[in-house]
């Protein structure tokens, strides 16, 4: 959907057809979803935010101006709900919440062409980065999911998080390493 388009839709919506808001939904619902997993590391605590931000859009649609995408818009409830979730609940985030199931399921995707050691050793890299990333704090985890998974910019991330763009660059940049140095620990330890 073109940004003119949801501009379009949110102001059809907001004229009163609100039947319409579960197009909002079904474009952003998997996005908002994936994020949140990877904040909380709880499915369940990521479906009760991710519908506690939807509802939240609804009731607040006439406060949304048109100053950046709705997905963006939805992004920053999102995580300012979770934030504020996760200080409230002192939730333990489960570091281990990725099953070896996923882990397999994941790496089947990986090219047919490659041979077994190959495999071997990129399923090993992947399960240490997803180690590593969950051992994040939730914010940067956020981040990472936001700006790597999700394709979303500096500027987004800066307007759903409140920080500068500087910041954002500077957190990102730091997680990057704290990424790299818990992976190749994992490799030494490996040895």
């Amino acid at each position: 959907m073109t940004r003119a388009e949801e501009t379009a839709l949110i102001f059809k919506i907001k004229e009163g057809d609100k039947n319409l808001f579960r197009q909002v939904v079904d474009s952003h619902g998997g996005m908002i979803f994936s994020v949140l997993y990877r904040m909380t590391g709880s499915r369940e605590d990521a479906e009760d935010l991710a519908q506690e931000t939807f509802v939240k859009a609804y009731f607040s649609l006439g406060q949304f101006r048109g100053d950046s995408s709705i997905s963006t818009w939805l992004y920053s409830i999102a995580y300012r709900l979770a934030v504020s979730s996760l200080r409230k609940k002192k939730l333990t985030v489960n570091r281990e919440k990725f099953s070896e199931e996923e882990l397999r399921q994941s790496a089947s995707l990986l090219e047919s062409g490659e041979d077994t050691e190959m495999k071997e050793l990129r399923e090993k890299q992947y399960e240490a980065l997803e180690k590593a990333v969950a051992e994040l704090e939730p914010q940067d985890r956020f981040l990472i999911a936001a700006f790597y998974e999700q394709g979303r910019s500096i500027a987004d991330l800066a307007g759903i998080t409140g920080l500068t763009p500087a910041n954002v660059k500077v957190k990102l940049y730091r997680c990057r390493n704290r990424l790299a140095g818990k992976v190749k620990g994992n490799k030494e330890t490996d040895r």
